[in-house]
């Protein structure tokens, strides 16, 4: 088996992988199957930053070359004590063979009835003791039970009590119910709803956007911009103008805050359609507005506004191609796009280039957006030493307590102005959003640019 895969690996030009499995009577050969795998190991962790041509490479080959040889060797010299050892083997069954058939066969048949004579008589001994050891098991068991009173029939006859029996179990019923919400919600990791989100978090929230899915402003994970727009006065878009509102208000001291990094605390909890529609809506106030795409693994902001991918940022931090500052004269927003995910996002996002850039946007824009990972990954602490204001996205029924928890902390720390953004809010009717839906504002109006 050991020469077979060794020759399967050689006519393939494959690392041979023989694991510990294996046991091997000779000492050398388990020690050179080992020092071959060793050294196949190396050669693979060589090539995945070295080509085949590198000197180290084309030592390790000659030497994996070399043990081979010396594998093949063992296995040679063990495949031969193995057939010495089957030749003494099978001469030493045809000597007792031989010796077998000098017995006459009178005596073999007395040795076999002996030997069946002795066993039937243990066989005997053995059932009577069992015999004895059950009769004595039967004659020491008594009972201890005894008849109290004598069975007697009903004298009248019972019917089921429907009522009592229906209300006990609507009783045990609830009782049920409430035990499983209970647990649920017990159990349950995500985060409920807004009032809990706040508890956890205690950041100001900045703004409350309505489920855009739930009003069909938005199908399923396709971004859009343009539905949510159509509409300048219902739920959607008023939200992000109060958003919108209570960022422009914001500010510490006589410094207004231009660099907006967006977060959240996981994947999926909406930070990008809330900076694409925050952008828009600062847009339409009549500010100068460009969003920076710095989610380098996961960029989606080219697909809300309809532009490549690449080249983007990180191909211009490279030295790879110009400054992509896309204009989108639609929604009158800039938008630099992500561009090639690179191998070290950390160390691009903490260059001085980007300092530097953002630094240049400052004079030139008057709001600076950035879409940034995750609060959980580290490139968020990076990018955080640029920005002014951090708003934190939280999306309950979807987040979950603790990398809420975690990422809230990480928020905390941060030295900016924070603000909460708690997105895909369900209506209900009475409240606030069915008010302005329905009853105040009503959403069938054309877009108009705001001043």
């Amino acid at each position: 088996m050991v020469s077979s895969e060794m020759s399967r690996a050689e006519r393939k030009d494959e690392p041979v992988a023989l694991s510990g499995d294996f046991l091997f009577e000779d000492e050398l050969l388990g020690k050179s199957i080992g020092l071959l795998n060793e050294l196949e190991m190396k050669r693979e962790a060589l090539l995945s930053d070295a080509t085949a041509t590198h000197p180290e490479v084309r030592r390790l080959e000659e030497e994996i070359r070399r043990v081979r040889g010396q594998v093949h060797e063992h296995i040679q010299a063990s495949r031969d004590r193995i057939r010495e050892r089957r030749h003494g083997i099978a001469k030493a069954l045809d000597d007792i063979q031989g010796e077998l058939s000098a017995f006459p066969d009178k005596e073999r048949r007395m040795a076999a009835l002996r030997r069946n004579l002795e066993v039937s008589q243990e066989l005997y001994t053995f059932l009577l003791t069992k015999l004895e050891e059950s009769r004595i098991l039967r004659a020491s068991t008594t009972t201890d039970k005894r008849i109290v009173d004598a069975a007697t029939t009903a004298y009248k006859r019972e019917t089921p009590k429907r009522k009592s029996t229906l209300a006990l179990a609507l009783a045990v019923g609830l009782m049920l119910g409430v035990a499983a919400v209970f647990l649920r919600r017990a159990f349950d990791p995500r985060v409920r709803d807004e009032d809990e989100a706040k508890a956890i978090t205690r950041i100001p929230v900045y703004g409350a956007i309505p489920n855009l899915k739930h009003l069909g402003l938005i199908n399923g994970k396709q971004p859009a911009i343009d539905p949510i727009w159509e509409s300048p006065k219902g739920p959607g878009a008023e939200s992000f103008r109060t958003l919108r509102t209570n960022v422009e208000f914001a500010q510490v001291g006589d410094k207004k805050l231009q660099v907006i990094q967006v977060t959240s605390s996981e994947p999926g909890e909406g930070k990008s359609t809330v900076i694409a529609n925050l952008a828009v809506a600062l847009s339409k106030a009549g500010h100068r507005v460009i969003v920076v795409d710095l989610d380098l693994r996961k960029p989606v902001q080219h697909r809300f506004w309809g532009v490549p991918r690449a080249p983007g940022l990180t191909d211009h931090l490279v030295g790879r191609a110009a400054m992509p500052v896309i204009d989108v004269p639609r929604w009158g927003v800039h938008v630099v796009p992500a561009g090639h995910e690179p191998p070290e996002s950390q160390r691009l996002l903490a260059s001085e280039s980007l300092a530097a850039l953002v630094a240049q946007w400052r004079t030139e824009y008057d709001y600076i957006l950035l879409d940034t990972p995750p609060l959980l990954v580290a490139d968020s602490l990076v990018i955080s030493r640029l920005s002014d204001m951090v708003l934190f996205v939280v999306r309950p029924r979807l987040c979950r307590r603790a990398a809420i928890k975690m990422a809230s902390q990480t928020c905390r720390k941060m030295e900016l102005v924070r603000g909460m953004v708690i997105n895909g809010i369900l209506t209900r009717r009475g409240g606030y959003y069915h008010y302005y839906r329905g009853s105040y504002y009503g959403s069938k109006t054309t877009d108009t640019q705001e001043t």
